[in-house]
């Protein structure tokens, strides 16, 4: 899917010197795969001691 979006070229230039890329949607789409990385982590620890797995772990680990 083709979108075209406005990047701050200031940012761009810092991405850049930190860690070169070769193209402008290498960056994009890095910072995509981070930031889903990023909310799938904030979603995991959310449940944290929220008690939504029931189980007995003991009897799994016996079976």
């Amino acid at each position: 899917m083709t979108t075209n979006i406005a990047i701050d070229p200031e940012k761009l230039a810092q991405i850049m010197a930190i860690k070169p890329f070769k193209s402008k949607r290498e960056i994009v789409d890095v910072a995509l795969e981070t930031y889903l990385r990023l909310l799938r982590r904030q979603e995991a620890l959310s449940l944290k001691g929220s008690k939504i797995w029931q189980g007995d772990l003991e009897q799994m680990r016996i079976d």
